[in-house]
């Protein structure tokens, strides 16, 4: 037992001796916090389209007017049409929930409408104009390349 405490004892000391050796040598030490702020260069716009009717001919005849109305906008606002996806097109029932059953009340039609812009000024025109037209509701999403900064 006395060998195990000499031998822990030598090995604590070796361990500060060495410690103590390391910091007197030149170091430098540092603490602190780093932050970047990117400010953000490009917005992306997610738009949904949906119209509702009784039939499903008006359904699709109205959803395909208020799309066209968009995508029109859109192209007077010089948004590039190559840069312009459309996705997730569907028809389906719309169904409410009434006096403990569900019932069926007509049709509706959808579409996804997505964009990137980078000028910035075109914000309130296309946030105002698409307010404007019946259907359509608008996710933003600003976003930054660092790799630009």
């Amino acid at each position: 037992m006395a060998k195990y405490a000499f031998f822990v004892t030598t090995a604590l000391l070796c361990t500060g001796l060495t410690a103590g050796q390391v910091l007197d040598d030149p170091h430098i030490v540092v603490y602190g916090t780093a932050e970047i702020h990117v400010a953000p260069n490009e917005m992306n716009w997610s738009l949904s389209v949906r119209n509702e009717a009784k039939e499903l001919p008006a359904t699709a005849s109205a959803h395909a007017a208020t799309v066209k109305k968009v995508l029109e906008f859109l192209k007077n606002h010089k948004i590039n049409e190559q840069k312009l996806q459309t996705s997730q097109m569907q028809f389906g029932e719309n169904w409410k929930y009434i006096d403990r059953e569900n019932v069926k009340i007509g049709y509706y039609a959808s579409t996804s409408i997505s964009f990137t812009i980078h000028d910035f000024d075109l914000y309130e025109p296309l946030w105002f104009g698409l307010a404007g037209i019946e259907g359509v509701s608008i996710c933003l999403l600003y976003t930054s390349d660092a790799a630009d900064e």
